[in-house]
Parts: C-alpha cells; sequence; structure tokens
C-alpha cells in the first residue's frame, strides 16, 4: 500500500469557560482546522466581546487564523503552517495586549522519522498588567535550533544550558534526572525571562499571578514527537468572575500513513 501524509493543523483565536457568578462558555473565536488531506483553512473575528453581570470578560478588536498544508514536491516534504492572532486583547481591563501571535510550522521529509517543527514567529505585543508593560523573552531560538523531538531528548542529555533552561521552564519538575516526560508528551514554558514586572504581582517561570484577579500561564508548549501545541496565554480567574480564558492557541504535525 502507498504511504500517504496525513496533515494536523488547527489553530483556534480565543475560547473560555466561566464558573462564576453564572456558568456559561465563550465559544471559540477564529477557529481552522486542516482534513487530512491538507489545503488551507481560515478565519476572521471583529469587534468581539464576551460579557456578563461583571462586566466584560474578554473583548478583542480582531482575531484571525489560518492553518496550512501542502505538498513540496521539489524537495519532497510535507509543511504545515498554523498562525492564530489577536489583537486589541482585554481581559477584565486587567490584562491588554496590542497583538498576541502563536504560530507553529513544521516541515517533514519523505522517509524521516520526525517532522522539524518551530514556533519562530510566536510574539506578545505591548502585553501589559494593570496597565504596566511587561517584556517577555521567549526562547523560539532554542526551540528551533532543537526542532524535533529527538533533537530535544539528545540536548536534554548533551546540551547543559538547555538542561538548565527546560528544568527552569518544565511545566512538571525533573525526577531522577530524567526529562520530564509523561505519556510521550513534554511541558514547558517557552518564556526564558520576564523583566519590568510590577511589584504588585508574583513571576514564577512563565507564570504571573495577579492578586484578586488569578493567574497567566504564558506561552505554554506542548511536544511530543510528530506535534507541538502552543497556547500563547491562558488565563485562570480565581476571583468572581471565575474561569478559564485561553489567547491563541495552535497546533501543528502530521505523519505519514501506513
Amino acid at each position: 500500500m502507498a504511504k500517504r501524509y496525513l496533515f494536523h493543523g488547527e489553530a483556534a483565536a480565543a475560547s473560555g469557560i466561566i464558573t462564576s457568578p453564572s456558568q456559561e462558555i465563550i465559544p471559540v473565536q477564529a477557529a481552522a482546522s486542516l482534513p487530512e488531506m491538507g489545503g488551507t483553512a481560515t478565519s476572521r473575528v471583529e469587534k468581539f466581546a464576551h460579557a456578563t453581570t461583571a462586566g466584560n470578560i474578554l473583548a478583542f478588536d480582531a482575531a484571525y487564523s489560518q492553518s496550512l498544508g501542502y505538498h513540496m514536491p521539489e524537495i519532497n516534504a510535507y509543511g504545515t503552517m498554523v498562525t492564530s492572532t489577536i489583537e486589541g486583547l482585554n481581559i477584565l481591563d486587567v490584562v491588554t495586549a496590542s497583538r498576541v501571535v502563536a504560530r507553529v510550522s513544521s516541515r517533514h521529509f519523505a522517509g524521516a522519522g520526525q517532522p522539524g517543527i518551530t514556533v519562530v514567529g510566536s510574539y506578545f505585543e505591548n502585553l501589559r498588567v494593570g496597565g504596566k508593560l511587561i517584556d517577555i523573552d521567549l526562547a523560539t531560538d532554542v526551540f528551533d535550533r532543537y526542532d524535533t523531538f529527538d533533537k530535544v531528548s539528545e540536548a536534554w542529555d548533551k546540551d547543559q544550558p538547555f538542561r538548565e533552561l527546560m528544568t527552569r521552564c518544565s511545566l512538571e519538575p525533573p525526577q531522577s534526572g530524567e526529562m520530564p516526560v509523561f505519556g510521550g508528551t513534554l511541558g514547558c514554558t517557552l518564556v526564558r525571562g520576564i523583566r519590568n514586572a510590577p511589584p504588585e504581582v508574583e513571576v514564577q517561570g512563565g507564570v504571573i499571578a495577579i492578586k484578586q484577579f488569578g493567574t497567566l500561564h504564558l506561552a505554554t508548549l506542548y511536544s511530543r514527537g510528530d506535534q507541538r501545541r502552543l497556547t500563547m496565554l491562558r488565563a485562570e480567574l480565581r476571583t468572581p468572575p471565575s474561569g478559564s480564558v485561553s489567547i491563541c492557541s495552535s497546533t501543528a504535525n502530521g505523519n505519514f500513513w501506513p
């Protein structure tokens, strides 16, 4: 049976689940998903606001996503590029940003065991907490250099600076010196450092804790052999309104079958 390539690319610019003062769902905004044959999918939403009795929980000026899946016969490879962007973001008038972009791009050569996947092009622009600008340093260059899961595993064993970075950025602490992989998936933040955080917030890795608001989880990346899933911002709201809001999530991969 001849092998064929199964594309996988999906993006969502915003969504949420509110648990109090009432239970409600913020529908997924600007979603774009590929069929297994590839192609292109786009979506755009403008001037969105989700309000409750507590006011606007989530608002933005524009959100748009694109998923592309294509064959490159000149180099005998398959590409997937997924981008999700949001502009004029506002969460409860506490967290704002001019632009947030999640970009995941995959290239899989025929005969290669794993695709090379990069997150270069993902960034925060003018991210503010309480009106104060926060500077986020993302390690997109590191995951561009180690663009396959095998390269990441090898770097953990042989590249001490990478191991130290991953130890700080891992969502779960390493145990017994092993790379913190659970169920075949490595979870980490891309945040290498946060500068200019206001003194009234607490920063730990890629998490910002804001009193009487909740926590921001920045640039969370889940990696496994043939896939990367990147969510640029997840807000866990702890005081009414309570719930979770997800901003700019992109997933890309693909594999050969059978």
